[in-house]
Protein backbone atom coordinates (compact mmCIF):
# COMPACT_ATOMS: atom_id res chain seq x y z
CA UNK A 1 0.00 0.00 0.00
CA UNK A 2 1.32 3.38 -1.13
CA UNK A 3 2.15 6.07 1.51
CA UNK A 4 -0.54 9.28 0.68
CA UNK A 5 1.48 12.16 0.10
CA UNK A 6 -1.49 14.78 -0.74
CA UNK A 7 -0.25 16.76 2.18
CA UNK A 8 2.62 15.38 3.33
CA UNK A 9 6.13 17.20 4.73
CA UNK A 10 9.55 17.37 3.15
CA UNK A 11 10.32 14.98 5.67
CA UNK A 12 7.95 12.06 4.84
CA UNK A 13 8.25 12.73 0.72
CA UNK A 14 12.45 12.38 1.65
CA UNK A 15 11.94 9.07 3.19
CA UNK A 16 9.16 7.69 0.78
CA UNK A 17 11.72 8.90 -2.54
CA UNK A 18 14.56 7.33 -0.98
CA UNK A 19 12.21 4.20 -0.30
CA UNK A 20 10.64 4.07 -3.52
CA UNK A 21 14.43 3.45 -4.57
CA UNK A 22 15.24 1.11 -2.67
CA UNK A 23 12.35 -0.91 -3.28
CA UNK A 24 12.64 -0.76 -6.83
CA UNK A 25 16.67 -2.14 -6.75
CA UNK A 26 14.84 -5.20 -3.92
CA UNK A 27 11.97 -5.70 -6.17
CA UNK A 28 12.99 -5.39 -10.06
CA UNK A 29 16.95 -4.90 -9.87
CA UNK A 30 17.80 -8.96 -10.33
CA UNK A 31 15.58 -8.77 -13.53
CA UNK A 32 16.90 -9.57 -16.71
CA UNK A 33 17.05 -7.78 -20.24
CA UNK A 34 14.00 -9.92 -21.34
CA UNK A 35 11.92 -9.65 -18.25
CA UNK A 36 12.94 -5.44 -18.34
CA UNK A 37 11.52 -5.61 -22.10
CA UNK A 38 8.35 -7.91 -21.67
CA UNK A 39 5.05 -6.04 -22.41
CA UNK A 40 1.68 -7.63 -21.70
CA UNK A 41 0.33 -6.27 -25.06
CA UNK A 42 1.11 -3.26 -27.32
CA UNK A 43 -0.76 -0.81 -25.52
CA UNK A 44 0.78 -1.29 -22.00
CA UNK A 45 4.44 -0.54 -20.65
CA UNK A 46 6.85 -2.84 -19.54
CA UNK A 47 8.66 -2.76 -16.67
CA UNK A 48 11.58 -0.95 -17.96
CA UNK A 49 9.69 1.79 -19.60
CA UNK A 50 8.09 2.51 -16.69
CA UNK A 51 11.68 3.17 -15.06
CA UNK A 52 12.56 4.98 -17.98
CA UNK A 53 8.80 6.98 -18.00
CA UNK A 54 9.78 7.88 -14.21
CA UNK A 55 13.28 8.58 -14.97
CA UNK A 56 12.96 11.34 -17.39
CA UNK A 57 9.85 12.75 -15.97
CA UNK A 58 11.64 13.22 -12.87
CA UNK A 59 15.07 14.63 -14.38
CA UNK A 60 13.09 17.13 -16.29
CA UNK A 61 12.21 19.09 -12.68
CA UNK A 62 16.16 18.78 -11.94
CA UNK A 63 17.12 22.60 -14.05
CA UNK A 64 14.30 24.43 -12.21
CA UNK A 65 15.27 22.77 -8.58
CA UNK A 66 18.96 23.55 -9.35
CA UNK A 67 18.28 27.52 -9.95
CA UNK A 68 15.68 27.25 -6.80
CA UNK A 69 18.60 25.98 -4.85
CA UNK A 70 20.84 28.44 -6.80
CA UNK A 71 18.65 31.03 -5.92
CA UNK A 72 18.64 31.84 -9.32
CA UNK A 73 15.19 31.13 -10.40
CA UNK A 74 13.16 33.49 -12.03
CA UNK A 75 9.17 33.22 -12.00
CA UNK A 76 7.71 33.00 -15.36
CA UNK A 77 4.48 34.89 -16.49
CA UNK A 78 2.54 31.69 -15.84
CA UNK A 79 4.17 31.17 -12.44
CA UNK A 80 3.16 34.82 -11.31
CA UNK A 81 -0.75 33.91 -11.90
CA UNK A 82 -1.55 33.01 -8.36
CA UNK A 83 -4.87 31.26 -8.53
CA UNK A 84 -2.76 28.48 -10.97
CA UNK A 85 -0.25 26.94 -8.48
CA UNK A 86 -3.02 25.91 -5.99
CA UNK A 87 -5.35 24.60 -8.45
CA UNK A 88 -2.94 22.47 -10.60
CA UNK A 89 -0.84 21.12 -7.39
CA UNK A 90 -3.86 19.47 -5.80
CA UNK A 91 -5.51 18.21 -8.85
CA UNK A 92 -1.94 16.71 -10.47
CA UNK A 93 -1.67 14.71 -6.95
CA UNK A 94 -4.87 13.58 -6.97
CA UNK A 95 -4.92 12.20 -10.74
CA UNK A 96 -1.63 10.38 -10.04
CA UNK A 97 -2.52 8.61 -6.96
CA UNK A 98 -1.92 4.99 -7.43
CA UNK A 99 -5.53 4.75 -5.85
CA UNK A 100 -6.75 6.21 -8.55
CA UNK A 101 -8.34 3.22 -11.54
CA UNK A 102 -8.27 6.09 -14.44
CA UNK A 103 -5.57 5.53 -16.63
CA UNK A 104 -4.03 9.00 -17.97
CA UNK A 105 -2.15 9.45 -21.13
CA UNK A 106 1.60 10.43 -20.55
CA UNK A 107 2.07 13.67 -22.15
CA UNK A 108 4.68 13.25 -25.10
CA UNK A 109 7.44 15.07 -23.28
CA UNK A 110 7.04 12.10 -20.75
CA UNK A 111 6.54 9.06 -22.71
CA UNK A 112 9.11 6.33 -22.74
CA UNK A 113 11.18 4.95 -25.51
CA UNK A 114 9.95 2.34 -27.55
CA UNK A 115 13.31 0.77 -28.21
CA UNK A 116 14.98 -1.90 -25.88
CA UNK A 117 15.63 -1.18 -22.02
CA UNK A 118 18.73 -2.26 -20.71
CA UNK A 119 19.04 -4.08 -16.94
CA UNK A 120 21.45 -0.72 -15.49
CA UNK A 121 18.19 1.35 -15.87
CA UNK A 122 17.09 0.05 -12.26
CA UNK A 123 20.36 1.83 -11.68
CA UNK A 124 20.04 4.78 -13.00
CA UNK A 125 16.74 4.97 -11.72
CA UNK A 126 18.40 4.79 -8.60
CA UNK A 127 20.53 7.03 -9.16
CA UNK A 128 17.58 9.26 -10.19
CA UNK A 129 15.79 8.97 -6.88
CA UNK A 130 18.55 9.68 -4.96
CA UNK A 131 19.46 12.64 -6.69
CA UNK A 132 15.94 13.84 -6.32
CA UNK A 133 16.45 13.16 -2.23
CA UNK A 134 19.58 15.56 -2.65
CA UNK A 135 17.31 18.47 -4.40
CA UNK A 136 14.55 18.11 -1.33
CA UNK A 137 17.29 17.84 1.03
CA UNK A 138 19.11 21.08 -0.72
CA UNK A 139 16.06 23.48 -1.03
CA UNK A 140 13.92 22.34 3.09
CA UNK A 141 15.33 25.94 3.82
CA UNK A 142 14.48 27.61 0.84
CA UNK A 143 10.64 29.13 -0.06
CA UNK A 144 8.53 25.54 -0.38
CA UNK A 145 6.21 28.15 -1.75
CA UNK A 146 8.13 28.85 -4.64
CA UNK A 147 6.01 27.99 -7.82
CA UNK A 148 7.54 25.92 -10.52
CA UNK A 149 6.42 24.76 -14.12
CA UNK A 150 5.63 21.38 -15.43
CA UNK A 151 7.96 19.94 -18.13
CA UNK A 152 4.76 19.22 -19.79
CA UNK A 153 3.16 22.30 -20.28
CA UNK A 154 4.37 26.39 -19.43
CA UNK A 155 0.98 27.23 -18.01
CA UNK A 156 0.53 23.96 -15.72
CA UNK A 157 2.41 25.56 -12.44
CA UNK A 158 2.37 24.37 -8.83
CA UNK A 159 4.56 25.00 -5.65
CA UNK A 160 7.85 23.13 -5.03
CA UNK A 161 6.40 21.16 -2.46
CA UNK A 162 3.61 20.40 -4.38
CA UNK A 163 6.13 19.44 -7.20
CA UNK A 164 7.71 16.87 -4.82
CA UNK A 165 4.65 15.42 -4.06
CA UNK A 166 3.98 14.42 -7.38
CA UNK A 167 7.06 13.26 -8.72
CA UNK A 168 6.76 10.92 -5.39
CA UNK A 169 3.13 10.07 -6.39
CA UNK A 170 4.18 9.50 -9.85
CA UNK A 171 7.11 7.05 -8.62
CA UNK A 172 4.89 5.19 -6.36
CA UNK A 173 1.97 4.76 -9.22
CA UNK A 174 4.83 3.68 -11.84
CA UNK A 175 6.52 0.91 -9.46
CA UNK A 176 3.26 0.08 -8.82
CA UNK A 177 2.74 -0.45 -11.87
CA UNK A 178 6.07 -2.29 -12.83
CA UNK A 179 5.27 -4.93 -9.77
CA UNK A 180 1.69 -6.00 -11.22
CA UNK A 181 3.94 -6.81 -15.06
CA UNK A 182 6.14 -8.89 -13.48
CA UNK A 183 3.36 -10.77 -11.60
CA UNK A 184 1.05 -11.57 -14.89
CA UNK A 185 1.06 -14.99 -16.40
CA UNK A 186 2.61 -14.08 -19.38
CA UNK A 187 5.72 -12.73 -17.50
CA UNK A 188 8.71 -14.48 -18.44
CA UNK A 189 10.24 -16.52 -15.47
CA UNK A 190 14.07 -16.92 -15.54
CA UNK A 191 15.85 -20.29 -16.52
Amino acid sequence: MATDLRRAHLPTLVREAADLGRRAEQQLGALTAPQLNWRPNPEEWSVGQCLDHLILATTLYFPAFRDIQAGTKRATFWERVPVLPSLFGPWLIRLLSPERSARVPAPAVFRPTESHVEPQIVRTFVATQEELVGFMTATASRDLDRVVTSPASRFITYDLLDAYRIIVVHAQLHLQQARRVTELPGFPRKD
